[in-house]
């Protein structure tokens, strides 16, 4: 299960960022984009740009719009100005990709985003005043060299890009690494490739085909957020109700319905909380998640769930199933006392007493559907499965008649 997730978790990162800008460098070294690119680039680039934007405008994705605002403004200094700009684009643009990592979601249409779009809006003006007012200072603070570094000396970055670069490279890594979302590693790879765009020192077709690259990733990382927050539960993961509705309505053959219901929730959850009704239901959710037997669990509503068996036999499908329940009913919890402080103090004490372990289990309802015209009446069947189980004591799984 371990490799499975690492799997999951690698490819989850790679995709579609990593291997859309695979493909490009592939393609460009194979030379296959040599003949036409130079001629599609003012076309492309600019439908995409705009696509990308009005996509994270529609979608309200701030720190999105901020990242392709700085991918927008950055193309246009090197097709306006060229070297003359190089300097002040490789510097902002990493810095500008880090922020969009590390800012929070504000919305477009409020004031901390449009604060935001005018504090980006006034970077070109501000650069291009210092370059014009004290250009020995600028060039030295753009293009300056600090270190006689071999493996600098090759890149055609100037050394203070490289390093924001680096720092923008940090950021985004540990970004990624707490919240592990579509949008922190389309950054990522968009700083990637804003890497290999600059890297040729602004010049020829390879910088705006790299930022065109840059600004579709973040463009496809809104669509696939914007998916995730629609089909995916927030809370457990689980695909929700409407990827339920849909996985139902492609149904067709054998197919086995399972309904999973939290036993006592509602008297958990007033007891201890919501944080630890919560946990709970986190747990439940990864339990019926590794169930086995082709099924596929997902979050119907509230402490009740649903796994999907297509294919199988309900007597196929229910080894699988009370394998789940015996290992929610094993997995303990540990309860925070009453009295413990909620802020971590100075100097912690010994706690005198042991932290409350409680259990908690689920009751399955099992159906079975031989076609697509009778999945609903299937979904029925474990719902009325699922109150046997509840009245015959709980904890159990029980397979409708």
């Amino acid at each position: 299960m371990a490799r499975r997730d690492w799997i999951r978790g690698v490819a989850a990162f790679c995709l579609p960022g990593g291997a859309l800008l695979l493909l490009l460098s592939l393609a460009v070294r194979a030379g296959l984009l040599t003949a036409w690119w130079p001629r599609a680039a003012p076309y492309v680039s600019g439908t995409v740009l705009i696509a990308a934007i009005l996509l994270a405008w529609r979608f309200r994705r701030s720190r999105a719009l901020y990242a392709l605002m700085a991918i927008a403004l950055t193309e246009v200094l090197l097709e306006r100005l060229g070297m003359r700009a190089f300097g002040a684009a490789a510097l902002l643009l990493p810095l500008n990709l880090a922020a969009a990592g590390l800012l929070r979601e504000r919305g477009v249409i409020s004031r901390a985003g449009l604060l935001r779009l005018v504090a980006l809006l006034l970077q070109p003006a501000l650069a291009a005043a210092a370059l014009l007012l004290l250009p020995a200072a600028s060039a030295t603070f753009f293009l300056g060299r600090f270190s006689s570094s071999e493996w600098m000396a090759r890149s055609g970055l100037p050394q203070p890009s490289l390093a924001a670069f680096a720092v923008a490279a940090v950021a985004l890594s540990v970004g990624y690494g707490i919240r592990r979302s579509a949008q922190d590693s389309a950054l990522i790879w968009a700083l990637a490739s804003a890497f290999l765009a600059l890297d040729s020192r602004g010049s020829g077709p390879l910088p705006a085909l790299y930022l065109t690259a840059a600004a579709l990733i973040v463009g496809l990382s809104v669509v696939e957020t914007s998916h995730r927050l629609a089909y995916r539960d927030e809370l457990t993961g689980l695909p929700g109700r409407r990827a339920l509705e849909e996985a139902l309505a492609s149904a067709g053959g054998q197919t086995t319905v399972a309904m999973v219901d939290v036993d006592h929730f509602k008297r958990f959850n007033d007891r201890y909380g919501h944080d630890a009704g919560d946990e709970v239901l986190k747990m439940v959710a990864a339990r019926l998640s590794e169930a086995g037997g082709g099924g596929q669990a997902f979050r119907y509503g509230g402490e009740e769930f649903t796994i999907l068996f297509p294919g199988r036999r309900a007597e196929q499908a229910l080894p699988h199933l009370e394998r789940a329940r015996r290992t929610v009913a094993a997995q303990s919890f540990a309860i925070r006392a009453s009295q413990r402080p909620r802020k971590k103090p100075g100097r912690p004490e010994p706690s005198r007493t042991k932290p409350r372990r409680v259990f908690v289990s689920v009751s399955i309802g099992v159906a079975e559907s031989s076609s697509s015209q009778d999945i609903l009446s299937a979904m029925k069947g474990a719902d009325r499965a699922l109150y046997r189980a509840k009245g015959e004591g709980r904890n159990r799984v029980v397979l409708g008649r």
